[in-house]
């Protein structure tokens, strides 16, 4: 069937009826038209023939409003012109403006003493698909005044994308909005004194920890290695042995090897991250190191895709590691072409993401009865967060808190024996 003009079909994902959806094009935003999901009063779909026929009610619509705006005689609605009204979807998109907010750009923001990078492409993207969230689920909150914004409205834009979207959704969307008002309150372009979406009791989220078993994690890694891609074997081991998240994993620059110490550079916060050699992480670097010399190949990166020697994006690498996933969960994968088989896959291997390994470095090192600051010194974390992180972690392992109690009790046995001593003494 050949696309409909203005038209998302949007299956339903259980039925896979068609959920026609209006997306103007940029002449049409301009002229006011704004996205929305095409229902009856009554709640049902449009049908795809219903959705043509709204398309065409449309174009023939636009074409009489672009002549009689383009005079200055209406607004897009056909109604005598009135002072244009600043809405939510202008306050979006003029945060997300390179051309206003240097930090969706690529020029650095000085502000007085303080020197902002630009938001990374992940972060952006996160950032628009937040908004692309609040559009689809709040229509009518987004063709409002920016300025009519308090926290009741706000609030309530909360509870109905929670309800649609679900609690971590709704979390992020909001957090998204609150960065727009707080941006577009400072720039001046909304007139209001307190930002609508601070202090919401915006309800937690029960954090997700997965720690990865040893078998697990040596079974990832024997897999890359047999599928041709040590270096996703590499990024594990980096990961289970620094703490480092994937994004700084993907572009750690290696520092040198310095008196038994292995030595990084963060790319996004410039800092130095040095760790006491490893064998297990110095044997892969090494390796990693020898596999480039063979090539010719010189680059500060820890990480390279060894398919074209350049810095891994996040997508590719991504997907790299779940084919790696699933030949350590299932024994069997077809990657480029190719079938690989595993002899001793473990299938819990299938729920484990390269997120959780920041968790298995994490857990990793609090079973080895290190503290928290030890712990920072080596991930990365502030200190000021790394209790209310840490927590997640720690809670779930039963092995810690009974060695707390341990030495607990031999500080007790001790200190009731001095006190003994001393009463008989005395």
């Amino acid at each position: 069937m050949p696309k409909i003009l203005y038209i998302e079909e949007n299956p339903d994902p259980r039925t896979g009826q068609p959920r026609p959806r209006f997306a103007p094009s940029a002449a049409l935003y301009r002229l006011g038209y704004r996205r929305k999901n095409l229902k009856h009063d009554d709640g049902r779909w449009f049908t795809m023939g219903e959705a043509r026929e709204w398309s065409d009610k449309i174009g023939r619509e636009a074409k009489s409003l672009k002549v009689l705006q383009k005079a200055g005689l209406v607004d897009a609605t056909g109604k005598k012109r009135k002072k244009a009204v600043y809405t939510l979807g202008n306050l979006f998109e003029d945060w997300q403006n390179p051309k206003l907010n240097p930090r969706f750009g690529s020029q650095t923001l000085v502000e007085g003493r303080k020197s902002q990078k630009p938001l990374a492409p992940r972060t952006i993207r996160f950032y628009r698909q937040n908004a692309r969230v609040i559009e689809d689920e709040c229509i009518d909150a987004w063709a409002s005044p920016a300025d009519a914004f308090d926290k009741t409205i706000t609030y309530g834009m909360y509870e109905e994308i929670w309800i649609s979207r679900g609690l971590p959704v709704a979390n992020a969307a909001m957090r998204t909005l609150q960065g727009a008002f707080k941006w577009g309150i400072k720039r001046g372009k909304v007139r209001l004194a307190v930002n609508p979406c601070s202090e919401l009791g915006l309800e937690g989220v029960k954090p997700r920890v997965r720690v990865g078993t040893i078998d697990e994690i040596l079974t990832l890694v024997a897999c890359a290695d047999a599928m041709g891609l040590p270096e996703i074997g590499d990024m594990i081991i980096l990961a289970v042995w620094t703490g480092q998240r994937q994004e700084d994993r993907l572009q750690l620059q290696h520092k040198g090897f310095i008196d038994g110490r292995t030595y990084f550079r963060q790319n996004k916060t410039g800092k130095l991250v040095s760790v006491k050699n490893a064998p297990a992480l110095t044997e892969r670097l090494e390796a990693a190191a020898a596999r480039r010399k063979l090539y010719s190949i010189i680059s500060p990166w820890v990480i390279l895709n060894e398919k074209d020697w350049q810095p891994f994006k996040a997508r590719l690498y991504t997907r790299r590691f779940e084919s790696v996933r699933k030949l350590a969960s299932t024994g069997k994968v077809r990657f480029l072409g190719q079938e690989y088989t595993y002899a001793k896959p473990i299938e819990t291997v299938a729920t484990l993401t390269d997120q959780d390994l920041r968790d298995t470095a994490v857990t990793w090192l609090a079973r080895a009865k290190n503290d928290f600051i030890a712990i920072c010194s080596i991930t990365g974390h502030e200190l000021e967060s790394a209790t209310r992180i840490l927590r997640h972690y720690l809670e779930l392992n039963e092995e810690i808190s009974d060695g707390a109690i341990e030495k607990m009790v031999s500080w007790y046995e001790e200190s009731i024996q001095q006190k003994g001593q001393t009463d008989d003494g005395s």
